[in-house]
């Protein structure tokens, strides 16, 4: 994602196949990430997000794009993609906090390439990676991994990567160089 790069923000189904796009995940009967739900006034403020987001639903070889409303609006099968990519992005994004405190931030970026489209799907919950190996294993799907992923495995804590980790993983790739977040952490 070089900088700056244009995320989609509205009308994910008319813009998802020329920008990145936030997307959350199903597969198996999980979501990636969880469904938020805060409570309290202030939770609800501070979870805020300020762009909409989309769904991917995987059923065995079938994906399913879901727009901001959850509206289905285009399906294809594993067998309709060409290539596809596993990796991650890093940004540092602000916290609620004093003296305004920043984390890192890990961004999947599960990207879908068809004969006539390529999506860049970007999923906020870095313990998708596990069942999307998974799934790509199991639809025998050859997929480029530039950060080693697959190898990391399932039982790694997906929520606790460390810079030093990432550091490794990316060395050499696009994807070493940290990414610019403007607006609120992903939160869904």
């Amino acid at each position: 994602m070089g900088v700056p790069t244009t995320v989609t923000m509205v009308d994910i189904a008319g813009n998802i196949a020329d920008k990145p796009t936030y997307m959350a995940v199903q597969i198996n009967g999980e979501q990636y990430p969880e469904k938020h739900k805060p409570k309290g006034l202030f939770a609800k403020i501070i979870t805020y997000t300020p762009f909409e987001h989309g769904l991917l639903k995987i059923d065995h070889d079938q994906l399913t794009f879901c727009d901001e409303k959850g509206k289905a609006f285009k399906t294809l099968t594993s067998g309709d993609l060409t290539q596809v990519e596993l990796a991650m992005y890093h940004a540092m994004v602000r916290i609620p906090g004093p003296v305004v405190p920043m984390r890192a931030q890990y961004t999947v970026t599960l990207q879908l390439t068809t004969t006539s489209n390529h999506y860049e799907l970007l999923v906020s919950a870095p313990n998708v990676v596990p069942v999307l190996v998974d799934w790509l294993q199991s639809q025998k799907l050859t997929y480029t991994d530039p950060l080693g992923l697959a190898k990391v495995g399932a039982d790694f804590d997906w929520e606790k990567i460390s810079e030093a980790q990432f550091g490794r993983w990316s060395k050499g790739t696009p994807y070493e160089q940290f990414c610019q977040t403007i607006g609120s952490e992903r939160v869904m």
